[in-house]
């Protein structure tokens, strides 16, 4: 089994590939997708959703796992985390 496992951010996504294969893992690659403060939020986000998409058609994945935030950010920062997790999901 391959699975990516995605941890989010707007300027830094990261990411790792890992087998599943007789009860051992083993990490296949790892990497982060960075994106520049100053580009759009949307921009931003088409970046991210293109290079997860790329990597994910690359590696053949069966599984994505994807890391949410343990503490509640600011209020404003609610609406751009949830656009955020819908583009990740939608990959």
């Amino acid at each position: 089994m391959r699975i990516l496992g995605i941890d989010p951010g707007f300027a830094i996504t990261g990411y790792s590939i890992i087998d599943y294969i007789g009860n051992k893992f083993y990490l296949r690659t790892s990497g982060a997708i960075l994106t520049e403060a100053k580009t759009s939020f949307p921009l931003r986000l088409e970046k991210i959703n293109k290079e997860l998409a790329e990597i994910i058609e690359n590696y053949k994945l069966n599984v994505k796992i994807i890391d949410y935030f343990e503490t509640l950010p600011s209020t404003k920062r609610i609406q751009d985390i949830v656009w955020a997790n819908y583009i990740l999901q939608k990959v």
